[in-house]
């Protein structure tokens, strides 16, 4: 997970994504995600909310993360939809998935297994001997 020291540079760090991923559709960013972010970035109620990124060849996606879960709403179908031609899928389309937190300024990419579930990082403790 990457921490940027403020709105600015976090901002930077996403627009280079945009730059380095996409193909087309890069408006989408600028005329949507920018917009956004900004919002959320001004409002406490919504600064805590987080965020997952959806980077494609043809354009981005701006989605709550809480709502992946919840059937029927825009986030989940998106989110689905656009998992089987995700990074574990070399032969389609290599879409990137990153986690957002405006507390922080972190970004953080996410890794699926072969179901297309979200691989958490544990972190083991290693023992005294």
């Amino acid at each position: 997970m990457k921490k940027y020291k403020d709105f600015a540079d976090f901002m930077q760090a996403l627009e280079n994504l945009v730059k380095k991923y996409v193909k087309h559709y890069k408006s989408d960013f600028y005329n949507y995600d920018i917009v956004r972010l900004e919002e959320n970035n001004a409002s406490k109620e919504l600064t805590d909310k987080k965020l997952t990124f959806i980077v494609r060849d043809c354009g981005t996606w701006l989605i709550y993360t809480d709502d992946i879960s919840k059937p029927g709403t825009g986030a989940n179908t998106i989110y689905n939809y656009y998992l089987p031609c995700g990074p574990d899928n070399p032969k389609k389309s290599p879409n990137r998935y990153y986690n957002l937190n405006l507390l922080d300024y972190s970004i953080k990419p996410l890794k699926f297994d072969e179901k297309g579930k979200i691989i958490t990082s544990k972190r083991t403790s290693k023992k005294a001997a």
